[in-house]
């Protein structure tokens, strides 16, 4: 289907290709449902933190572990106190994601909760797809025979109806 549109020589025909569908379900939305898929998780952000905590640990560590004299014992100190910052740091966002990251996950099977799944079409996928086209041609076939013998019918005038006075 194209739909031609006039207008200046600047327009594009505009084409619209469709596809059919079987059914559309619509999900009503609350506001603060909406706000929280917008906002998304705050367990993408303890994530990053605890990547970016974890990196300088081990930058830290790996430091520590392959110099083998620093020049005063504040800067070795300082070090060390970085290990332990980042580490202990990196583990707690670490758990915070771990604990939170099925947040977003939570409401999306919150709001397709309201809608029962759709049995007639579970039903249907389950029948083999030969079947199904058998049952149909089947289907097809008794269908043209109810239409041949209403015509045969018609066309003898036998099918008189009367009502009951």
């Amino acid at each position: 289907m194209s739909t031609p549109r006039s207008g200046t020589e600047g327009d594009v025909q505009l084409r619209v290709r469709r596809g059919r569908v079987d059914s559309v379900d619509l999900f009503e939305i609350k506001e603060n449902e909406l706000d929280s898929l917008e906002r998304g998780s705050i367990a993408d952000l303890h994530f990053n933190l605890a990547i970016f905590g974890f990196s300088i640990f081990l930058t830290a560590l790996f430091t520590l572990g392959t110099t083998e004299k620093f020049k005063s014992p504040q800067i070795e100190t300082a070090f060390v106190v970085v290990v332990f910052v980042f580490g202990l740091f990196s583990l707690y966002c670490y758990f915070m994601w771990r604990n939170s990251k099925n947040s977003v996950k939570d409401t999306c099977a919150k709001i397709r909760s309201r809608i029962p799944p759709d049995v007639a079409a579970a039903q249907a996928s389950a029948i083999p797809e030969s079947q199904t086209t058998a049952n149909v041609e089947e289907a097809d076939e008794s269908e043209e025979d109810d239409e041949d013998d209403e015509d045969d019918e018609a066309e003898d005038g036998d099918d008189v109806r009367t009502t009951p006075s």
